[in-house]
């Protein structure tokens, strides 16, 4: 097995695809006597609405030294290029697969939490012959029936939209989000990398790298509805793990509950299912060892042993 624990380092990367350039963070793989010095296939991290590729620090350290390992700021996130709406998802997904051709990788192994989870999937519908196997970490891919009312309530009056953009320092940002939910259970680490880099340095000081306004539009999921006429092709291993069940007390708002079908794993022909029923939907964020023990399962044996299809 791979030495965990590492301190290895990323290389930050601008990838040039269409008209925009796309960045992406590579951990190179370091030789390991326990591998016999061999290179593993690689894993691909695509993070949450929000987000970005550092929020996965915390875990990467935890990964075998000899994968290689690419975590991509999404467009209008980390230091990647922007672009404008409407913001549909199949979108971020073809440029996403234009990375992943462009840095020439195959048999990876793809881990997506929320919105990155989503584009995942939609990675292994239309380029099957280059992934391994999936983890969809709470991937939001929701109840088709309730789609269109969860959009409606995404795009009226959202919260995301007013949350505050200018700050004065990454450490004001963690001091003010610290004390609230989600960030308040969140890893301390994890916290702390969300805010040094999902900033980004103005004359006045900081801004968010995306925008709450821009953020507020991705949460309205246009194209989410296309995404399931391609689930029953996909023949790739997919692992989902779904978080705790919303409740009828819980407002459409509430990012914390599983935003992801319960039935989701039915709808894929070769996917299992881990229902973490005491876990929020960044349960990433809030035990990032614990995702990085199920990765490491993942890619050392291509099963997890507790994932299950209950249907």
């Amino acid at each position: 097995m791979a030495a965990l624990d590492s301190m290895r380092t990323p290389i930050s990367r601008s990838v040039f695809i269409r008209d925009k350039h796309i960045n992406v963070y590579v951990w190179p793989a370091l030789n390991d006597s326990k591998n016999g010095n061999t290179i593993g296939d690689p894993i691909v991290l695509l993070h949450a609405t929000g987000f970005h590729a550092r929020c996965w620090d915390k875990i990467i350290q935890k990964l075998p030294n000899n994968a290689p390992i690419f975590a991509i700021d999404a467009l209008c996130h980390g230091k990647s290029d922007s672009i404008d709406p409407p913001y549909h998802w199949h979108r971020f997904a073809e440029y996403t697969e234009d990375v992943i051709t462009e840095l020439g990788i195959t048999n990876i192994t793809a881990v997506g939490h929320s919105f990155g989870g989503h584009v995942a999937t939609l990675l292994a519908a239309s380029k099957p012959e280059r992934f391994k196997q999936l983890l969809l970490l709470d991937p939001v891919i929701g109840n088709p029936d309730h789609i269109k009312l969860w959009q409606s309530a995404t795009q009226t009056n959202n919260p995301v939209a007013k949350r505050r953009n200018q700050w004065s320092s990454p450490q004001e940002l963690g001091e003010k989000l610290g004390s609230k939910p989600p960030f308040n259970n969140w890893d301390k680490d994890v916290l702390n990398d969300y805010c040094e880099f999902g900033l980004t340095k103005t004359n006045g000081g900081y801004s968010l790298a995306c925008p709450p306004s821009c953020e507020a539009a991705i949460y309205g999921i246009i194209g989410g509805d296309e995404t399931y006429a391609k689930l029953s092709d996909i023949q790739t291993p997919t692992f989902i793990i779904r978080a705790k069940d919303r409740t009828p007390q819980d407002s459409p708002m509430d990012f914390q509950p599983s935003p992801t079908w319960d039935k989701l794993t039915a709808q894929l022909p070769n996917a299992k299912e881990i229902h973490c029923t005491e876990r929020s939907h960044f349960f990433p964020m809030e035990d990032p060892d614990f995702v990085a023990a199920l990765i490491n399962e993942l890619y050392q044996s291509n099963t997890i042993a507790k994932a299950k299809n209950p249907y």
